[in-house]
């Protein structure tokens, strides 16, 4: 989910606390997932209870298409500061500066580097990269007599 950000375009969604689609009173209430009490608690209580949780809901406003960015609108506080921000910053600050585009571009080659490499070769200041591996077991096919 991205910032709504176009001014021809509406966003396409919202986010709004949890609306039970079906009778939560059939369900034993630990079961249910949102709690609207936890409203009434202070935030050390509510991270000291256990079991219990607040939902969001992500509502569609229209029509949204297979491949279309859902976008909602983070408000006029969260606008006005990013355009601050934007006022603000420059990129130029920074003597290794490179966007991430650039830097896939220029790095097809040794796109991760080992930690001896990045002694040498260090990335950017303003990027950083992370490796997510898992394995599935149901994706191993192994023959044991190999």
């Amino acid at each position: 989910v991205n910032h709504h950000h176009s001014l021809s375009q509406t966003p396409n969604a919202r986010l709004q606390w949890h609306v039970p689609v079906m009778n939560q009173t059939l369900l034993h209430r630990r079961q249910q997932h949102h709690h609207a009490e936890l409203f009434q608690q202070t935030a050390k209580k509510v991270a000291e209870t256990h079991g219990k949780s607040l939902m969001m809901d992500l509502v569609a406003l229209r029509e949204i298409g297979e491949d279309e960015e859902i976008t909602i609108d983070y408000g006029k506080e969260w606008t006005e500061a990013w355009k601050k921000h934007s006022r603000r910053w420059n990129m130029k600050d920074s003597s290794d500066y490179i966007s991430a585009e650039d830097f896939q571009k220029s790095n097809t080659e040794s796109f991760v580097r080992t930690f001896e490499e990045q002694k040498i070769h260090p990335y950017p200041n303003n990027l950083e990269l992370f490796c997510f591996y898992q394995l599935h077991d149901e994706d191993e096919k192994y023959d044991e007599d190999e």
